[in-house]
């Protein structure tokens, strides 16, 4: 305990740095005011972070988190079709290694480690950070690719009113969504709901399952979806208390792979959730603190009589975080987080009912040692059960060189744990609970630049370079008997490049916004332990694009509104051995809208032409997307 604290004491030193003295013969010196950030932990220095702002969530609130995620930033989603199973991949890694994170707490299943980003409408939120690499661990563990953190928040002003969005589209695809916000500046309400179902019998090109190629229609692909979002804001001048739920349920019918018949009867599969939080804060000036309580209730049931499969599966978890900022001097700022998180699993897929419990204690420093330099260091301590894991940690450093210009140089180095999930150490046949943690260790540096050219001209760039050190990679392989296994298969090296460039003009009732980020990512296995499979040098893994480019227009003209979004992504192999892969695609979408306001009525009506060139593509091996196909939606905001 001594050495630990040592440790921690050691992360938290800091070199005293001066103030500056400005003397003239005309005026009067008085003392320099610097305002510093509290609570390193919201918003880190020296990381990459990308924020997604609301005007282009609006645009996309009648499609998935998904969709938004795919056609605006460089991580790549897995997704088995319209409707189908959506995951993450990030800077070369898994779907279990991006969180997804509701107002800090992750929402990634503990049985599986992932989250399904297609059963999220993007219209029930209000703010979307991707926090990349290392920054992902001063928001939650076990995130070596990074973190997308959803926010729901009250907007604290006096409007009341009630927004209604209604979209019909292609393939029997229609869905609703209401927002509903009342209160003042110290009490606020907002509720959402939302209604969606489709059928997604798009047709597609059969080039594989027989001697000729033909024309099919997608089948059993129908998806129904529903949920809604209650939240209630107190405040005060110093207090805060704020209490969420958050319900969704979703009733699939999952397709075959193209390569084989469907079944008769299909696949079905049930998805359910519930989520509750609480939470309090009080800001003291100096210093804030809180407290958050969490229950999340996950249930999933899969059923394929065909195959005489009925798995059903039920998570809950208990999780309480108590959190405090304060300063230290003029220049350091303090974050501490302890947490505990109780996971309670019912299922028939392990030989009995598993409990878990992780405890961790987060303690971050960020020290100002002049205007242009910023340092921080970061530490994380878990206990899993009774047994004290080796700690992560985290290091960074920002230089601001121009203090007129908002250019920033930043760089990081980070260890990242990951626990293995409960299916991989406890799933039967196959789950091994001899499984070692994952370990990453992760560097980066970015250069970034937002110069404002002139009051109508600005410009935004970027560029990082990464690379991570994955270390005891958890994957399943085919074991002795006929059934796979969980095993630790060796290191996996991934690094690369993302850039982005950006250009906005506004001109009076005129705007354009020009926005492109282009991602390159080397992933291979460097070592498989116990026998020869694995990516040798110069083969990449499976399903990882090794280019990635998305390229947004918007343009706005008085009431009129277009955008035009464009996403390529590169080759993917399907094998360890790279002998086959998915050939590369090119999908555009077009959006064209209008704005009016009749009485005391805000509306909008926007038509969207998706895969606007009709590409034939596949995300995953077998699965086809849809070609061509439209939606409309229509808006209205009432003002109470």
């Amino acid at each position: 305990m001594r050495h630990f604290l040592f440790y921690i004491a050691l992360s938290l030193f800091v070199l005293p740095a001066g103030g500056q003295t400005n003397f003239g013969h005309d005026t009067i010196p008085i003392p320099e005011v610097e305002i510093f950030g509290r609570s390193p932990g919201n918003n880190p220095s020296g990381y990459k972070t990308t924020e997604i702002d609301s005007s282009l969530i609006a645009d996309y609130s009648s499609r998935t988190l998904a969709d938004l995620i795919a056609d605006n930033t460089v991580i790549y989603i897995k997704t088995y079709g319209s409707g189908g199973l959506a995951t993450p991949a990030f800077r070369g890694t898994g779907a279990g290694h991006t969180l997804i994170t509701w107002n800090g707490i992750s929402l990634n299943n503990p049985m599986s480690s992932q989250s399904d980003l297609s059963l999220v409408p993007a219209g029930l939120l209000d703010e979307i950070s991707v926090m990349h690499g290392g920054a992902a661990m001063h928001k939650t563990s076990g995130a070596p690719g990074g973190v997308v953190d959803l926010e729901t928040a009250p907007s604290w002003n006096n409007e009341n009113n009630i927004s209604l969005n209604l979209t019909a589209g292609s393939f029997g695809n229609y869905s609703g969504l209401i927002r509903a916000k009342a209160g003042n500046e110290n009490f606020q309400s907002l509720t959402r709901a939302f209604l969606g179902n489709a059928r997604n019998d798009f047709r597609y090109f059969n080039d594989v399952a027989g001697p000729e190629a033909v024309w099919e229609r997608r089948k059993n692909n129908e998806v129904d979806q529903k949920g809604f979002i209650q939240e209630l804001h107190l405040r005060d001048s110093r207090n805060s208390l704020s209490a969420r739920i958050w319900y969704q349920s979703a009733s699939r019918s999952l397709p075959s792979p193209i390569i084989i018949p469907d079944s008769d009867p299909p696949e079905k599969q049930d998805d359910e959730s519930l989520r509750a939080m609480i939470e309090y804060t009080r800001d003291k000036g100096a210093s804030e603190f809180g407290i958050t309580a969490a229950l999340l209730s996950d249930r999933l049931l899969y059923v394929n009589e065909t195959a005489s499969v009925n798995s059903s599966n039920r998570v809950s978890r208990y999780i309480i975080k108590g959190d405090a900022g304060f300063r230290v001097g003029k220049r350091t700022d303090i974050g501490l987080v302890l947490s505990n998180e109780l996971t309670s699993v019912l299922t028939n897929n392990y030989g009995e009912n598993r409990i878990r419990n992780i405890g961790s204690f987060d303690i971050a420093s960020e020290t100002a040692l002049n205007r242009w330099f910023k340092a921080g260091a970061f530490l994380r301590a878990f206990l899993l059960g009774e047994k004290m894991l080796a700690p992560d940690f985290s290091f960074s450093a920002e230089i601001n060189p121009f203090p007129a210009r908002d250019y920033s140089l930043k760089a990081n180095f980070s260890r990242i744990s990951k626990i293995p999930s409960l299916n991989d150490m406890y799933w039967y046949p196959g789950g091994n609970e001899d499984l070692e943690n994952e370990t990453g260790f992760l560097s980066e540096i970015s250069w970034e630049m937002n110069p404002e050219i002139s009051a109508a001209l600005k410009l935004q760039g970027g560029i990082t370079l990464f690379s991570n050190h994955l270390d005891k990679m958890i994957a399943w392989r085919p074991g002795e008997f006929s059934y796979w296994e969980a095993r630790n298969v060796g290191v996996v090296n991934t690094s690369g490049i993302e850039a982005s460039a950006g250009l906005s003009l506004e001109l009076g009732s005129f705007s354009a916004d020009v926005r492109s980020s282009f991602s390159h990512t080397r992933a291979g296995r460097q070592v498989v332990s116990g026998n020869s499979e694995g990516s040798g040098s110069g083969l990449q893994l499976p399903y990882i694009p090794e280019n990635q480019l998305n390229t947004l227009l918007r343009i706005k003209w008085k009431s009129i509104y277009s955008s035009f979004v464009t996403n390529y992504t590169g080759r993917r192999y399907l094998t360890e051995d790279n002998s086959s892969w998915l050939p590369s695609y090119l999908v555009s979408d077009l959006n064209l809208g209008l704005r009016f306001r009749p009485l005391n009525t805000r509306c909008s009506v926007l038509f969207t032409a998706a895969n606007l060139f009709n590409s034939y593509y596949q995300n995953m091996a077998y699965y086809p997307l849809p070609g061509r196909n439209y939606r409309v939606s229509l808006n209205f905001q009432f003002n109470l």
